[in-house]
């Protein structure tokens, strides 16, 4: 394996600590199974492919626990994810189109559950750059401010790009299932999941939600 597959590795290592996860663990714990009301859980996509190798020792540690309250405010989701990227945003200030750095302070934020301040940095990188990983995520952010047209005109402009995104499929039917209370366009966006991926490691995860669908389609 080359350094740059060894950089790309670890970056999604890194993702997977600060986003809490991609795809394929999303389909094995039923991702976003309680709803935008319930207490903020990271949605299952991958982040930027390009992510700093490591963010500052500073940051990490701002990282370690994310909020000390059960049931913490939206100020005080925002306040966290604001102390967390303080050393972040010093760097943004000499670089504010620093593609890298936007996407960072982003996951901070979505690591508090402040969602739209998440939102507003993965913007901010996609004005700079489009990137499909970066856009699943700042979808990621409508669905949990409860805004399923925010989330599905993301995911939409993934599929044009990448009509079979594993992500953008699985994920816009979570959308339509739990948001827009449409089994019907759910089950159509996980059956050509399935079809086009008819080997895909969590396929029984995938057909037992289009089973559950159905039961609501009747």
């Amino acid at each position: 394996m080359d350094s740059k597959s060894q950089s790309s590795n670890w970056t999604v290592k890194q993702a997977a600590i600060i986003a809490t996860c991609c795809f394929v663990l999303g389909v094995a714990i039923g991702f976003m199974a309680h709803g935008p009301n319930a207490a903020p859980k990271p949605a299952p996509v991958p982040v930027a492919e390009s992510m700093p190798s490591m963010p500052p020792a500073a940051a990490q540690e701002a990282m370690a626990p994310p909020i000390s309250t059960d049931t913490p405010s939206p100020e005080q989701l925002k306040a966290a994810g604001k102390k967390a990227t303080l050393p972040l945003m010093e760097q943004l200030q000499k670089n504010p189109k620093d593609f890298k750095l936007l996407v960072q302070v982003g996951e901070m934020y979505y690591h508090h559950g402040a969602f739209a301040d998440a939102g507003s940095f993965y913007k901010r990188a996609l004005d700079v750059k489009d990137s499909v990983p970066v856009r699943n995520q700042y979808a990621s952010t409508f669905y949990f401010q409860g805004d399923a047209d925010g989330a599905l005109q993301q995911y939409d402009r993934v599929l044009k790009q990448d009509a079979k995104n594993e992500v953008a499929l699985f994920n816009s039917g979570m959308v339509h299932y739990k948001l827009k209370k449409d089994p019907k366009g759910a089950i159509q966006l996980w059956q050509t999941l399935l079809k086009d991926y008819p080997n895909h490691p969590h396929r029984a995860q995938v057909q037992s939600l289009i089973d559950q669908a159905s039961k609501q389609n009747i």
